[in-house]
């Protein structure tokens, strides 16, 4: 008796787990990012707004907007796409074959460069900011340097922004500090900024 039992329930999983196949075309469904019929209810239940925040935040960035959801199957059509385009060589050797690199400095100056721009007006001129390596420009899209900082002055910045309004575009800003981390000195050195600076002149200098 035990033994029909365990059959017929054997039978029954292999049935259910057919249809299901058929139901798919003959491959099994990869669950796609929750809807937002799923985010509702995990929203509504206890302990998990946090998670129900991050679906939400997941779906936002690759749902239909006509509809508010995923399309159909989309993470089976996504891995899909991804085995068709890494098995064909000319798409795994263009990224090789085709970049090239070339340092464009500037060269032994310390810290990680935390700002960067480019003159709207000019696209040859650039301005970069390392958290302690000073301010540097170049007018030549890159070819050469020139270091803007005040000798004595505050070597390190973490933001840049050129006013882009029209009439106002000599305009600069940067905001100073790195309070953790800064490579002027031992792993957690401080390394604070003292504001604000502003050019009027295109980069060229600086007044707190």
């Amino acid at each position: 008796m035990k033994k029909s039992i365990i059959l017929f329930i054997g039978i029954l999983a292999i049935a259910v787990i057919a249809l299901s196949l058929l139901k798919s075309g003959g491959k099994a469904t990869i669950t796609d990012t929750p809807s937002e019929k799923s985010i509702a209810k995990l929203q509504g239940a206890g302990g998990v707004g946090e998670n129900a925040g991050r679906f939400e935040w997941q779906l936002n960035r690759l749902k239909d907007p006509a509809t508010g959801q995923l399309p159909p199957n989309f993470r089976q059509r996504e891995l899909e796409f991804d085995r068709k385009m890494t098995t064909q060589s000319n798409y795994k050797n263009a990224a090789i074959d085709t970049l090239e690199w070339v340092n464009r400095g500037p060269y032994n100056i310390g810290g990680r460069t935390r700002a960067f721009a480019i003159d709207v007006n000019d696209e040859n001129t650039m301005i970069a900011i390392g958290v302690s390596g000073s301010i540097w420009k170049t007018t030549n899209a890159g070819e050469s340097w020139t270091n803007i900082s005040e000798r004595n002055g505050l070597q390190g910045g973490t933001a840049l922004v050129q006013d882009t309004r029209e009439g106002k575009t000599n305009n600069w800003y940067y905001t100073t500090g790195e309070a953790f981390g800064n490579s002027a000195g031992n792993p957690g050195a401080f390394y604070l900024g003292n504001g604000v600076y502003k050019s009027t002149d295109n980069g060229e200098t600086w007044s707190l």
